[in-house]
């Protein structure tokens, strides 16, 4: 999986080839795959958007991000800022997915990545 385009590319001969995915075309800052099932792949996008396939990249659909809310961040650009710039599935519980928020924050999700929470919202946050 390649992810340094606006959308996702996928190889399946150790690189030789690439095809692009079928994700909606915007920047993709990160992806993560559930720890059981390589189908279930999560996207991160701006402004803090995640989408989510579970046919291994064939068919996308926007998860529910509408209780996200970051009041205490202030970007240069609004509203495109705000990228989900990280995912990550706990593989003892696939069902909790977690995304970094680019100025400080994440968002959890405990249905594995279908609704998404507000976890902490920065603005920054110490080592």
């Amino acid at each position: 999986m390649l992810e340094l385009t606006e959308v996702p590319f996928r190889s399946d001969d150790r690189g030789d080839h690439w095809e692009a995915l079928g994700a909606p075309e915007a920047d993709v800052w990160s992806m993560a795959f559930h720890p059981n099932n390589p189908d279930v792949i999560y996207a991160g996008y701006e402004p803090c958007a995640v989408y989510k396939t579970i046919d291994g990249g064939s068919n996308w659909s926007k998860t529910d991000t509408s209780k996200v809310n970051y009041p205490h961040i202030t970007t240069y650009m609004p509203p495109l800022a705000k990228r989900v710039i990280g995912i990550a599935s706990d593989p003892s519980n696939p069902n909790d997915v977690y995304g970094a928020i680019e100025v400080g924050g994440l968002i959890g999700s405990h249905d594995e990545g279908e609704s998404w929470e507000q976890l902490l919202d920065g603005p920054y946050l110490r080592k």
